[in-house]
């Protein structure tokens, strides 16, 4: 007989928005049972601002952080986060005129011109993460495209000229 699946039997990948980013990474460091291999943190507070609980990572399955911010996203401490991990993948990508609510698609707050470009952008990030597409993935930072940049650690995004199937080409 076999036996029933426990969590850390499964692979997970987390998608965690806004402050719920800060209470997840704190169950994770405290739950070793929880196989989460990627987490993508969307408009998440950076862990430099937070206690160390999130700024160390103890998890032994969490292997990459995708963080994806906006420029206009007010909400306090949202950008660039660093990890005191080694072996941690930490990707993060900026969103050129972003606001808290356009990680969204149709989200009635987010900015008209913006929203279409970044929600979709987040959907197939996300998507090509849970997937593990890593070409899709790759595709859609790659920083030699029109639209995408590469400095200092952040790739970042301008919606007016990035190209993304379906929505502005």
């Amino acid at each position: 007989a076999s036996r029933p699946l426990r969590q850390k039997d499964i692979e997970m990948t987390a998608t965690l928005y806004s402050g719920g980013y800060y209470s997840y990474m704190k169950a994770l460091n405290q739950r070793h049972d929880y196989n989460v291999s990627a987490v993508v943190a969307i408009g998440a507070a950076a862990p430099e601002t937070l206690p160390l609980v999130t700024s160390i990572i103890t998890n032994p399955h969490l292997k990459k952080i995708v963080n994806v911010w906006g420029s206009e996203d007010h909400t306090l401490f949202v950008g660039a986060k660093n990890y005191l991990n080694t072996n941690l993948e930490v990707v993060n990508i900026k969103i050129l005129g972003a606001n808290h609510h356009d990680y969204f698609l149709n989200d009635p707050s987010g900015t008209p011109g913006i929203n279409a470009v970044s929600g979709e952008f987040v959907k197939q990030l996300t998507e090509a993460i849970v997937n593990k597409n890593e070409i899709r993935y790759q595709r859609l930072i790659n920083p030699n495209q029109e639209g995408m940049t590469f400095k200092d650690g952040v790739y970042t995004l301008d919606p007016e000229k990035y190209k993304l199937e379906g929505v502005n080409n």
